[in-house]
């Protein structure tokens, strides 16, 4: 499995922007294809992070192609600076049974 995470500084009203993932980027990033999961995280004050799974890296790259779009059209306002990204192969996964 491949993990993209992206930390954003927010602009605006990161309920506002939690509002938007929801109803407009979580349809699109779910039906792409090699996509495992997404979660948000709130980082206090301004600052918000995503961390996305995907099969491999091909399809890590055509949904932060997809995740950029989003933003450029509907949060640009509130998220006005590309986010700062890591990503890689997953080397360890660890799951709580």
């Amino acid at each position: 499995m491949y993990v993209t995470v992206r930390r954003y500084t927010l602009a605006g009203s990161g309920e506002e922007l939690l509002r938007r993932i929801k109803e407009e980027f979580v349809p699109i990033v779910t039906a792409l294809p090699g996509f495992k999961a997404y979660h948000v995280v709130d980082c206090g004050g301004r600052e918000a992070m995503s961390i996305s799974f995907w099969e491999n890296k091909a399809e890590a790259v055509r949904a932060s192609e997809a995740a950029r779009e989003w933003i450029s059209k509907s949060a640009l306002g509130l998220v006005p600076f590309p986010p700062e990204k890591l990503q890689g192969d997953i080397v360890l996964d660890i799951i709580a049974s």
